[in-house]
């Protein structure tokens, strides 16, 4: 089942890290993820991509390992903000948000 498309607050866990050292090093650790599901307008991908941006980590390099997302809120639905920067101001935003919904603050 595809959740609706969007901007949710989440934990991201990873289950399997496959290779990946990094991500070896995380395996059963929740963490607070902003998570983006759905088409990216604004930079004009093709396809439906699920983003994830792991709150308060820098550097985190996950690719080829495999995760659990538990999607806990849906914030709003997927949009064209007509530039990159506009795109970048609304990541700010939704990662403040996601911080209030996960209680992170």
């Amino acid at each position: 089942m595809i959740p609706r498309h969007g901007v949710f607050a989440a934990w991201m866990t990873v289950v399997d890290a496959r290779d990946n050292a990094a991500a070896a090093a995380l395996v059963g650790e929740p963490m607070a993820t902003a998570v983006s599901l759905g088409f990216n307008y604004t930079v004009g991908s093709v396809g439906l991509r699920v983003e994830g941006f792991a709150i308060d980590r820098s550097g985190l390099d996950l690719y080829g390992a495999e995760v659990a997302l538990d999607l806990v809120q849906w914030r709003r639905p997927m949009l064209d903000f007509g530039s990159v920067e506009a795109l970048i101001d609304a990541l700010h935003g939704d990662v403040a948000w996601c911080r209030d919904v996960l209680h992170l603050d």
